[in-house]
């Protein structure tokens, strides 16, 4: 690094004061420790800045492999690492000076045992996907009984011999204090047949009467509900939050504490999962 002549004679100043007492032999060598410890300082501010552009463009090609955008970048429980949450839940750690870059679950010790850091954050993460949908864009089951029920959310077909198991044990949720709020999904896609019928439930006056009727195979007339872009929208929504969320089927439930349990599960069994 290069310095003024104004700053060297501020430098000798200081150090005729700081190094009163030196011999004339000694003086330089302190004069040059001192320049040597100004340049390396430097030199690391520099380096520092380089490592911060470096851990950016590790971030943007990280994300670019996972092929989804970057929610948020947060200061990771791992030495010299950061946390960044993508827009589809997963987690991807990254070293700040972008050298290295892992996709996996990191593990701390916690209350003398080992605890899946990457699965909590995941959770919290995947559950406000779910807590930020408007009550009304789902259909909702509660129970008529109990104070402040456990909501479980449930990705839900029409063809679906297990969603149509897991509608007829409603009653079993409810006496387990769980509400059900259902997500359409058709596994056919947009604009399928399975799509055209859950849209025709969230587009009826009586939301829960259609879903029960379509699910078990009637067919609804035109009459009895009308389309528009709203209540067809959050069909859409939904889909598009099973797609990203990587869900495999239906039924998918995503609990309170953000845990995700595909297929049907005794309304006992939900209980457990949800109080541990």
């Amino acid at each position: 690094m290069l310095i003024t002549t104004r700053e060297v004679e501020c430098l000798m100043q200081s150090f005729r004061k700081k190094f009163r007492g030196l011999s004339i032999v000694s003086l330089p060598v302190a004069i040059l420790a001192m320049a040597l410890a100004i340049g390396s300082s430097a030199q690391q501010v520099e380096g520092n800045e380089q490592g911060s552009e470096s851990g950016k463009n590790a971030i943007k090609e990280i994300s670019k492999v996972l092929g989804t955008t970057t929610k948020e970048i947060s200061d990771a429980p791992l030495s010299d690492f950061q946390m960044v949450e993508m827009d589809n839940g997963r987690i991807a750690y990254t070293k700040t000076d972008g050298e290295y870059a892992f996709v996996g679950d990191l593990y701390g010790w916690t209350d003398q045992r080992f605890v899946n850091l990457t699965q909590i954050q995941k959770s919290k993460a995947l559950l406000s996907m779910f807590t930020s949908l408007p009550e009304v864009s789902t259909i909702n089951y509660s129970p008529e009984e109990g104070e402040d029920p456990a909501v479980v959310y449930v990705f839900t077909d029409v063809d679906c011999g297990y969603c149509r198991l897991l509608h007829e044990h409603m009653a079993e949720y409810h006496a387990q204090n769980i509400e059900i709020r259902y997500l359409g999904y058709p596994r056919a896609g947009i604009n399928s047949r399975a799509y055209n019928r859950l849209v025709s439930a969230w587009c009826a006056e009586d939301r829960h009467d259609v879903l029960a009727r379509v699910k078990n195979g009637t067919a609804v007339n035109e009459e009895e509900y009308s389309v528009n872009p709203e209540c067809a929208e959050n069909v859409d929504k939904h889909y598009e939050l099973g797609q990203k969320i990587e869900i495999t089927g239906t039924p998918t439930n995503v609990l309170p504490n953000g845990k995700v349990v595909p297929g049907f599960t005794q309304a006992a069994d939900l209980r457990d999962m949800i109080d541990s």
